[in-house]
């Protein structure tokens, strides 16, 4: 038998496959997009304040990167038996349809908020990124992880799941961050964000700040989670039905 000298880990809402979601009424798609900028200030000596963490220990649900050639939205077979469940969200004659969900769209500096931000020699924007996802419960919600920092190395072996870098120290660079992000909903929409913001001071010793909050949002609009050191953005937005190639 094969020896296996890596460690078993349980990682939850782990995501491999494509998944697909039926648009119906009350059950909608959502698309975030994340913002996470620095304030380019002078930092103190880092024995001279207290370092700032928040845990990041909640279930993440990990993004389907690779969807080339999946379309994220597809129209529903007529003889699918989902397809009596489908309600037509506006007037009119719409393709019964479902969304590709838990997937990532766009990850990098490309964007116009970014390049605003560029302009504010006070402020260095980090990144963006943007996926698509259902809204999760209040109660509950899940995370979608938003870093620059490095994670182990997960490979996957006869269906188990096995963590190959666990010995891997983490670098924290200058301006780096690792944190998570999570859309729900009860009655009314929220974004929580927990994040850790890493700076070095003059002498290149890590100081760390935090991010814990949760706020309740208007969809379609930017939403603001201030910190002296650091700021991230996020809106969400829900998804038009859009029609398909074929024009059914």
């Amino acid at each position: 038998m094969k020896k296996i000298s890596t460690i078993l880990l349980l990682l939850p809402f782990l995501t491999y496959s494509k998944e697909y979601q039926l648009l119906q009424s009350g059950q909608w798609v959502y698309d975030v997009e994340v913002v996470v900028l620095g304030r380019q200030l002078a930092q103190p000596d880092a024995l001279s304040i207290n370092n700032r963490t928040t845990d990041l220990d909640v279930p993440v649900h990990n993004l389907l990167i690779d969807y080339e050639g999946l379309p994220l939205l597809e129209s529903l077979p007529e003889d699918s038996p989902d397809a009596d469940k489908w309600q037509v969200p506006i007037e009119g004659d719409q393709p019964k349809q479902q969304a590709l969900v838990w997937v990532l769209l766009q990850k990098g500096m490309n964007h116009p908020v970014i390049r605003i931000l560029q302009n504010n020699p006070s402020i260095r924007p980090l990144i963006f990124q943007k996926w698509r996802q259902p809204a999760t419960r209040f109660l509950s919600p899940e995370y979608v992880a938003v870093s620059t920092i490095n994670k182990p190395k997960v490979t996957i072996e006869n269906d188990f799941v096995f963590n190959t870098n666990v010995q891997e120290e983490k670098i924290y660079a200058d301006y780096s961050f690792e944190g998570v992000v999570a859309y729900s909903k009860q009655k009314f929409n929220h974004v929580t964000v927990k994040m850790n913001f890493y700076r070095h001071d003059p002498f290149g010793q890590i100081i760390s700040y935090a991010i814990d909050q949760k706020q309740r949002i208007k969809l379609a609009e930017w939403q603001y989670f201030d910190h002296q050191q650091f700021g991230v953005m996020v809106k969400v937005t829900p998804i038009s039905i859009e029609p398909t190639d074929n024009g059914e």
